[in-house]
């Protein structure tokens, strides 16, 4: 997608032309989607094996110093908690391209303009895939904005601090 194109879609949106400006967040959303995926099946191949070799030191460790090695022990230790953070920034991260996939298919599929209706199908489909509460009620507050608010300024309030997804 390039700047010509975001101006097109502006320019759209600004005439009333929703059918354009939808093709061309399509185009974007669809671009988003391939890049986060391609760089979700690199990372899966090295984490895959960094945690393999973690698991390797650990062993070794144990085999060769059954009674001593609490430096290396805690090194590995160490290296298995950033394994789970980089497991959990994973999901994350493959929870926000599977929205922005169905946030594709849903653009796709919907004539615009978007019914209050359709819209609201597709929140409910997209709340369903978080699993755990504190997803869903940060998920929930996004799209409860007060009237005496932008939709920016309580987005940021809700986010702010909070690890999200």
């Amino acid at each position: 997608m390039t700047i010509e194109d975001m101006e097109r879609f502006v320019e759209a949106r600004e005439a009333g032309g929703e059918a354009e400006a939808q093709s061309v967040a399509s185009s974007f959303i669809r671009l988003c989607v391939r890049q986060i995926r391609e760089a979700m099946a690199e990372a899966d191949s090295d984490i895959g094996k960094l945690s393999s070799a973690v698991v390797a030191m650990e062993r070794e460790i144990s085999r060769l110093a059954p009674d001593d090695g609490t430096e290396l022990r805690t090194a590995v230790q160490g290296a298995s908690l950033s394994l789970q953070a980089l497991d959990r920034f994973q999901q994350r991260i493959t929870n926000t391209c599977g929205n922005m996939a169905q946030l594709l298919e849903f653009f796709g599929t919907t004539q615009p303009p978007v019914s209050e209706e359709s819209w609201q199908e597709f929140l409910s489909a997209a709340r369903s895939t978080y699993t755990m509460d504190a997803e869903r009620i940060v998920f929930d507050n996004m799209f409860q904005c007060p009237d005496s608010k932008s939709a920016d300024e309580w987005q940021n309030e809700q986010c702010s601090g909070l690890l999200i997804f």
